[in-house]
């Protein structure tokens, strides 16, 4: 039913795009069919055989709050064009279609200009030199465009990942982007406010600044500003006393000169566990994989590799040479790819306009490759835990809950809700008291283990580790709570949700 009503919604919307209305016809139509006929906005797959059909899809997808395709008739006369992307959601456009755009009739081969040589061991960690603004050298990024040759069969996939400029490093801003990108998809205690565009609270994540009495990154290492000159000592020395790290830049070491490292240098080897750092810090029940990956070297980044991170909705970070002398100077967030007419990764640079990709030529870097590839880090935050609701024997809650993919929203004020962690937190009525909370699930009497939580500041819910555990569904659940204050008991069915991605 609901793939049903997904198709019925995109052809809907698609026949309204293409007759060329304004915008707020467009959001009129979402909003009809989403309220009026209670349809939900799904990702659509949108069909296109003219220029004007593809405009109008690429339109749509920009405001349907989902991830979409876009698919184009093989041989159609379908030129670049300018879009938006929509942040937090993927695009995926590809050509080669038949007549009935279920059959793929074509597809691009392209293949790399170069192959990486594969040296033993594991490479020294390589470092960033750029500053706020592009070096004289580097290329001004188009706008940007879609490929015209997709059309002939070839691919472009690109995520929504809010732009963001330079902020003390390129390092920390190039991660900082992949994590607004993961706020924007339910993690959304990364990030203090909306991760859409770069608020105070974006660039206090990725870089903090306050003053002098009251420091951040900004005043403890990146001051006194060393950009060019001798090296300049700051609170990373021993013996100096810094502020706790609070940001993605401190967790990074950017601009430390204990390092030697200039304003807002990094090193590579600290691109993936200064996100690990930082999710963990910003919410102890995110758990973040990482891998790093090298052109040159095991394990090796290969087109597979790259693509495959792409298609499964991850952003990646590179450490490239943008000015082709053969030596690392820049990491940028990897949002996308392109196969034809050769192969290509899409990046956020940091550099304005922050949301405007720029395309590359995926290969190694040497001399005279202008952008060549160091090598990245691919990242994979674990899904949200899943969201039980519990119907106690004392009446607490009264009615079913209902679900949605990022929040669980109680019928009243006598309602109790649980989830492993703090999206959203157990709400407790007014008669709980207590700070520590001990639970244990059981099943036709058999104890599924016991688990330990504590409770919010504001004394209405509570957070927990999250729960390793898979329980099978059915019948006979009993789940006892455990105050520091005494004992509750409570029994009675309960809901497991799939998992919340």
């Amino acid at each position: 039913m609901e793939l049903t009503v997904a198709l019925i919604y995109g052809c809907i919307c698609q026949q309204v795009l293409s007759q060329g209305w304004g915008m707020w016809c467009r959001f009129l139509l979402l909003f009809f069919c989403i309220v009026c006929l209670n349809i939900p906005a799904y990702g659509a797959v949108f069909t296109v055989s003219t220029q004007q059909e593809f405009v109008a899809a690429l339109e749509g997808t920009a405001i349907n709050k989902q991830d979409d395709e876009i698919r184009i008739l093989y041989g159609a006369d379908i030129q670049s064009v300018e879009y938006e992307r929509e942040p937090g959601y993927s695009l995926r456009i590809v050509g080669g279609f038949a007549n009935d755009f279920t059959e793929r009739v074509y597809a691009s081969s392209s293949e790399s200009s170069v192959v990486a040589e594969i040296h033993s061991g594991i490479p020294e960690p390589q470092k960033s030199t750029t500053g706020p603004v592009p070096d004289s050298s580097i290329s001004a990024k188009p706008a940007a465009v879609t490929s015209s040759v997709i059309a002939t069969g070839g691919t472009e996939v690109v995520l929504g990942v809010p732009g963001y400029e330079w902020r003390h490093g390129c390092g920390p801003t190039a991660v900082g982007m992949v994590a607004g990108y993961y706020d924007m998809r339910g993690y959304d205690d990364l990030f203090d406010g909306s991760a859409s565009s770069q608020t105070d609270g974006v660039n206090q994540g990725i870089a903090s600044q306050h003053n002098s009495s009251n420091p951040g990154h900004y005043e403890d290492y990146s001051q006194p500003i060393d950009s060019s000159g001798s090296l300049q000592n700051d609170k990373s020395e021993p013996g100096e006393i810094a502020h706790d790290s609070d940001c993605i830049a401190d967790l990074m070491r950017t601009s430390w000169s204990v390092d030697d490292m200039r304003y807002g240098w990094s090193y590579s080897n600290m691109i993936a566990p200064s996100l690990v750092s930082y999710a963990a810090l910003r919410n102890p029940g995110y758990s973040v994989t990482t891998t790093e990956y090298y052109m040159s070297y095991n394990p090796q980044l290969t087109w597979d590799v790259f693509t495959g991170e792409i298609d499964n909705n991850r952003p990646m970070v590179f450490l490239v040479d943008t000015n082709a002398d053969g030596s690392t100077d820049h990491f940028v967030t990897i949002v996308g790819y392109r196969d034809s007419p050769s192969r290509q990764y899409g990046c956020l640079d940091t550099w304005s306009p922050a949301s405007s990709v720029r395309w590359c030529n995926f290969e190694p870097m040497g001399s005279g490759v202008s952008w060549g590839v160091f090598g990245g880090a691919g990242f994979e935050f674990a899904p949200l835990d899943s969201a039980v609701s519990l119907a106690p024997v004392y009446n607490i809650l009264l009615d079913a809950i209902d679900y949605s993919p990022i929040e669980v929203n109680a019928p009243g004020p006598d309602s109790s809700v649980w989830r492993y962690d703090s999206h959203p937190p157990m709400a407790w009525n007014s008669s709980f008291e207590g700070t520590q909370v001990r639970f244990e699930l059981f099943r036709n009497g058999v104890s599924l283990g016991e688990y330990a939580g504590w409770q919010d500041n504001d004394g209405i819910g509570m957070r927990s580790t999250p729960v390793d555990a898979s329980w099978p569904n059915g019948d006979g659940y009993r789940l006892k709570m455990f105050s520091d204050t005494g004992t509750v008991g409570w029994s009675g069915p309960f809901a497991i949700t799939e998992n919340i991605e």
